[in-house]
């Protein structure tokens, strides 16, 4: 009996070990996870995935579209602007070769920047800002995420 006591004492201590430890590691995963809250991407272990090169290409030139747009309060530079960012996710989708963990996490990425896109085509131009001012903060976090 004193036996089994020990041995449930000892798996006790190793699991709140093991949990004590993952606490430990993922702090820095825990303030990332604050501060990209409105991402659902995960890091692979605390570190980037690795991209293949037309994605990042496609997320600089969708970077470089959007900082170099007029946008104001004319919708249609908004419209325009998610005609030309539609052109390069579309050219992301067709050109990834992305396999497993690495192309679902890109996905989880890509899929909230596609509907932020959308959002530019509103007939509202307090929607459109609103989501262009999103696709921003979406396209910065890419680099945190992917290699």
């Amino acid at each position: 009996m004193n036996l089994l006591k020990v041995v449930l004492i000892g798996l006790v201590l190793l699991a709140y070990s093991c949990t004590s430890q993952s606490n430990n590691e993922s702090t820095d995963d825990s303030n990332l996870h604050h501060e990209y809250s409105h991402l659902d991407v995960e890091l692979n272990k605390g570190k980037r995935w690795e991209a293949n090169t037309e994605t990042t290409e496609g997320i600089e030139n969708m970077i470089s579209l959007v900082n170099n747009s007029k946008v104001d309060a004319d919708l249609s530079e908004y419209h325009q602007l998610a005609k030309e960012l539609e052109i390069e996710f579309t050219t992301i989708f067709k050109k990834c070769t992305m396999k497993g963990e690495a192309h679902n996490q890109l996905h989880n990425y890509l899929i909230p920047l596609k509907n932020s896109i959308e959002g530019l085509k509103a007939e509202k131009a307090e929607v459109c800002q609103k989501n262009y001012k999103q696709i921003k903060k979406h396209l910065a976090a890419y680099n945190r995420f992917f290699n």
